[in-house]
């Protein structure tokens, strides 16, 4: 049997580790083709590209959920978020479903989009509506997790002015459980840590890094689904985070 100090031991191990990591990693905000500055307990793997293959296997018409959002310019007023890619039609169009909860309103809001396909330079995929607006993918186990980067508005310099980094996790790997909240354990958190950090050089307990899985949930035909409140991975997390602040005030 487990106990419950066994657990809080492996998850302080797990918190050091991701703090010794994150004092080896070197930021990389910018893309570049060359190999990435990586952590030598958690490499990047592949710099963590996705590519137009990985989205056709591995994210292509399956479920994914917004469980993290980082936003930079106005206030976030959205919960659970839910979107899909579906697979592109005769002229290469791409309906990306996207409905999210208001919190404000107190209901679903849909913000589906025909996007196209583009590769970067760096063998990345990346996802155009039009000539402003674009999104980047990364992850290092696609099956689990990706880290969804979008602009959707530049200024005349072509600079973001409206930018969000969001973290989805797989449906079908994270069913709900009996009271439709996700089940969040097993998420391999020492990569989405590590590509958070080497690709946007933030850490998982930044300010604008938000958990965004309670409350009710939204279906793709637009009606709220209502849940219990906080799920199983929400307390998990905060469990987790609270042992790497005990462990970075004690050394």
């Amino acid at each position: 049997m487990i106990t419950f100090a066994t657990k809080i031991t492996r998850m302080l191990s797990l918190g050091i580790v991701l703090v010794l990591c994150a004092s080896f990693v070197t930021s990389a905000v910018t893309e570049t083709c060359n190999e990435m500055p990586s952590c030598s307990l958690f490499p990047n793997q592949d710099r963590g590209i996705v590519s137009v293959q990985d989205m056709i296997q591995e994210v292509q018409s399956k479920h994914w959920i917004m469980i993290y959002y980082s936003q930079f310019s106005t206030k976030q007023t959205y919960g659970k978020c839910n979107f899909r890619w579906n697979a592109p039609d005769s002229d290469q169009n791409i309906r990306k479903d996207l409905m999210c909860y208001n919190i404000d309103i107190e209901k679903c809001e849909s913000f589906d989009q025909i996007v196209k396909r583009k590769v970067s330079d760096c063998s990345r995929v990346e996802e155009y509506e039009n000539t402003k607006l674009y999104s980047k993918f990364y992850s290092q186990d696609l099956k689990t997790y990706v880290w969804f980067y979008t602009c959707y508005t530049s200024d005349e310099g072509n600079d973001c002015t409206a930018e969000y980094i969001d973290l989805l996790v797989s449906k079908n790997k994270f069913p709900d459980s009996s009271d439709s909240e996700l089940d969040l354990q097993g998420l391999p958190w020492h990569l989405i840590a590590t590509d958070l950090k080497t690709h946007f050089n933030m850490d998982m307990s930044d300010d604008k890094v938000k958990f965004s899985w309670k409350g009710p949930e939204c279906g793709f035909d637009g009606k709220v689904i209502k849940t219990s409140g906080a799920s199983n991975g929400r307390q998990n997390i905060v469990a987790f985070f609270v042992i790497m602040s005990l462990y970075t005030l004690l050394f």
